[in-house]
């Protein structure tokens, strides 16, 4: 039996068959993974592995092999330190847009961006700094940081390439200046038509099978640019129809077959299998849900590519407690595959977890 699209997504999202042996290469493979919950990124990213941990994946961004930046929709993404630049150059002035857009509702224009980047510049250049140092600074200079005038701040000068994420300090993540975290010398610097053919081709090969729209909405860019995008991809990608609806994967993905076996995964909140699309309609949320806990971007449980539920997990120093919560119609059996997802899970955060 042919696999349907959710399962042909499982398979492309590398949450079933082959698997990543580190954090560059899954990410280079998305192209961006969604990480605004940066714990839930971590395991997003070790989810897609064949045996990653959180300090893997922490090493990979205090090497700078991955960079956590704003460089699509507003949004925290993993990308490759190399691509981040001429991403950016891609989505980066059509966000900031809508960024000078909320300031001047709530009373800031060009001149308070300006004055931030000053700031931001001198402050940074003596060293990372977190979020509330670098609010003290800009309030110390007479720029309001409340109403979320601070965070668009911070997100205007991350999408224009001036900032970018560093390491944590503690549980907070600081913030350096772009250049000197990432030199700009090792940058890929690719002339447009190959950026947008590149990041097309990316998206697909991960996330197919997919729409134009799917895409336009993920990257933030236009429909019109998303299609010239699709158009310069040309041969490597590939269009079949799935249930009426044209869809595209990349040209070499295989349309895969039903082996019988069933796959359970824990998927962190925000995961890119479940919010990557437009049209989020192949993974219904069903009325059943347990407690009303079940959504797309929370932790869910998935089963042969469909939602079977919720969990949670609480992490102590020494042991963390897992607790499941499966939809009525998940019977016994499918519910003993969640046991090697908390090894697996056990082994990432380096703990030993209890079901509950």
């Amino acid at each position: 039996m042919s696999l349907d699209t959710a399962q042909l997504r499982c398979q492309n999202q590398r949450l079933t068959g082959a698997r990543a042996a580190s954090a560059s290469e899954v990410v280079e493979w998305f192209g961006a993974i969604q990480a605004q919950d940066f714990g839930a990124a971590l395991w997003a990213v070790g989810q897609r592995s064949t045996g990653l941990t959180a300090e893997d994946v922490t090493r990979a961004i205090a090497d700078k092999q991955i960079v956590r930046a704003w460089p699509m929709r507003g949004t925290i993404h993993f990308v490759p330190s190399a691509d981040l630049r001429w991403m950016l150059s891609l989505t980066g002035e059509r966000e900031n847009d809508r960024v000078r857009s909320l300031l001047r509702g709530l009373g800031h224009g060009q001149e308070t961006l300006d004055r931030a980047r000053q700031i931001l510049e001198a402050a940074l250049s003596n060293g990372p700094l977190t979020r509330p140092e670098i609010y003290a600074k800009l309030e110390q200079d007479g720029i309001p940081t409340a109403k979320t005038v601070g965070i668009q701040i911070l997100t205007f000068w991350a999408q224009s390439g001036l900032i970018c994420f560093a390491g944590h300090r503690g549980k907070q993540p600081t913030f350096v200046l772009l250049d000197d975290w990432l030199a700009p010398g090792k940058a890929n610097r690719p002339d447009r038509g190959t950026a947008l053919k590149t990041l097309a081709v990316r998206y697909f090969q991960s996330h197919g099978p997919a729409t134009e729209r799917d895409f336009a909405w993920w990257s933030g860019l236009t429909l019109t640019v998303a299609r010239e995008a699709i158009r310069l991809a040309g041969g490597l990608l590939h269009e079949r129809v799935l249930n009426g609806v044209p869809f595209l994967s990349h040209a070499d993905s295989q349309p895969g077959t039903d082996t019988g076996g069933d796959v359970l995964r824990l998927l962190p909140p925000f995961d890119e299998v479940l919010v990557g699309y437009k049209d989020r309609s192949a993974y219904d949320l069903q009325s059943g849900a347990p407690n009303g806990k079940l959504t797309l971007f929370g932790p869910t449980i998935l089963l042969n590519g469909r939602l079977a539920g919720a969990w949670q997990k609480t992490l102590g120093t020494k042991s963390g407690r897992v607790t499941l919560e499966f939809l009525p119609e998940v019977d016994a059996r499918h519910r003993t595959l969640a046991d090697a997802e908390i090894k697996r899970l056990s082994h990432f955060w380096g703990l030993p977890l209890a079901a509950s």
